[in-house]
This record gives C-alpha cells, structure tokens and sequence, in this order.
C-alpha cells in the first residue's frame, strides 16, 4: 500500500491521504522485501479520489511513480500523470492506473531495480495551489483492475432473448 492503511478488496473503509499541497505517499516501499506479488503478474498501481479537490485557484495535480537505491535517497521519477486540472479530481474517480509487469519490478539488470528502484513511491505535485481540500487513497493489487464500474442511466432496460433466463 501506498497510502492505503490496509489491505484493500473494495470493501475495506480507509482515509485515504489529504492532498492540499505537493507532498511523497504515506508509505514508501521496499521491492526486495520478501513477500508473494503473486505469480508473474502484473503489478497495478492505481490511484483514486475519495473526496471531491477544491480549491479557489486554478490547482492542478500531478502523480509521480518514483524510485530509488535507498529508502531516504533521491527519487527518480519514471511514470508520470498528465497534469489533471480541480475540474477533474472529483470523487469517486481514478486519476492514476498504470500496469507494472512483475519482471519489470524484478529485474536486477533491466527492470525498475536498475533504475535503480528497490524503493518506489508516489509524488503528488500541486501547481497553481493550493487545494483547499482533497483525498487519495493510492494501493497496489496483483493486477490492474479488470471489473468496471458503468452506471446506466434511471430505468434502463435490459432485453432478454427467447430462451435465455429471465
């Protein structure tokens, strides 16, 4: 987790982390701790926000993925975010998703640990802030999210063929 504070399955209530102006994620991570990642697939890394950013200014945000040979270096941002305007950062919504390969994160010679990258975590710039408020919750799953969430509008109705369950 990366400003998660605990395993999140989409049911879980958490805080998340306020953004009001350019700060690191609540947690760094360590890749070469030893724990399962799953079996060679894909990391995901996503953001979302769970309250709506004000701000009586024109405040952007920007999401950094960085990393770095020591836990308390200096980060080497490798991903970064469009520059997403307050019109955008409305709850509910997801600002950042990106899929890691387990490889990518894993290679000593070619993936993020020769960025270098043993140490990976997330950069929210403000620009023309501050946000009055704002929250993120930011976590890491085996995957990138494949369920979608579509609402329809009011009353729709779905048609049913002849001989298909009712």
């Amino acid at each position: 987790m990366l400003d998660a504070t605990q395993i999140f399955d989409g049911t879980l209530p958490n805080t998340g982390v306020a953004i009001t102006t350019t700060r690191v994620s609540t947690n760094v991570l360590d890749l070469l701790t030893a724990r399962d990642l799953g079996a060679a697939e894909y990391l995901g890394i996503h953001v979302d926000v769970l309250a709506t950013f004000t701000s009586t200014q024109s405040a952007t945000l920007t999401v950094d993925f960085e990393v770095c040979d020591t836990a308390g270096g200096s980060y080497l941002s490798i991903l970064s975010s469009p520059i997403i305007p307050k019109a955008q950062l409305i709850a509910g919504t997801s600002i950042f998703r990106y899929a890691l390969p387990v490889n990518q994160v894993l290679n000593a010679t070619a993936g993020i640990l020769k960025a270098p990258g043993q140490y990976v975590r997330l950069n929210y710039t403000v620009a023309t802030g501050p946000f009055d408020t704002g929250t993120v919750m930011a976590y890491l799953t085996p995957r990138v999210d494949r369920n979608a969430f579509y609402s329809y509008p009011k009353n729709y109705t779905a048609a049913v063929a002849a001989g298909e369950l009712s």
